[in-house]
């Protein structure tokens, strides 16, 4: 009877663990969903402050949230059309923070599309097993570069130079990155 109401209690406990650390985990992913969700209000009110337009908001959503995708031409052309701004300017006109930012930004987009195409290029060489190995590996690089990203970059808090540093900081690692991968992808054809 003793080891009956023993045996009853401890698998209660259990289940009290179980049931309780399930509603911590639940509640682990909300905190974070809403930390970054309040990252991107506090980034997307500095660009309202800077008054860019609504596709560059968008641009900066894709980025954000990790799609950010190589610039199709038109985004080239007006890449090159800023750069052709800043040449003609010269020194006695500087760049706003808005331009500087887009211009971080569009560099990111850069990055990323670059990256992308990197690690099609490793996929294309590896098994299917290895493959989902890559996409799992580049999925929490993908998370500690945003994390990373936004420490540093919280240091400008309230301030319009934010989403530039944040962007700048984003595209260091992912140039970091890109050097990775192309070593990968040498060692896979090496091999």
């Amino acid at each position: 009877m003793e080891s009956l109401l023993v045996g009853s209690l401890i698998a209660g406990c259990f289940a009290a663990l179980g049931y309780f650390g399930r509603r911590w985990l639940e509640g682990h992913g909300k905190d974070q969903t809403l930390s970054r969700q309040r990252q991107v209000l506090e980034i997307h009110k500095s660009m309202l402050e800077q008054k860019l337009s609504a596709q560059d908001l968008a641009e900066l959503e894709r980025v954000l949230l990790g799609r950010a995708r190589r610039p199709e031409p038109a985004t080239a052309t007006k890449k090159s059309q800023l750069e052709l701004e800043v040449a003609r300017r010269g020194n006695d006109h500087p760049l706003t923070q808005a331009e500087m930012t887009k211009i971080a930004a569009m560099q990111l987009a850069d990055a990323n599309g670059e990256l992308d195409d990197w690690v099609g290029k490793i996929e294309e060489v590896v098994g299917a097993e290895r493959s989902n190995e890559l996409r799992q590996a580049q999925a929490h690089w993908e998370e500690f570069c945003e994390d990373q990203a936004t420490l540093v970059s919280s240091k400008y808090k309230g301030g319009s130079i934010l989403p530039m540093i944040y962007f700048l900081e984003r595209e260091r690692l992912v140039r970091e990155r890109i050097e990775q991968m192309k070593r990968l992808h040498s060692d896979e054809i090496n091999v």
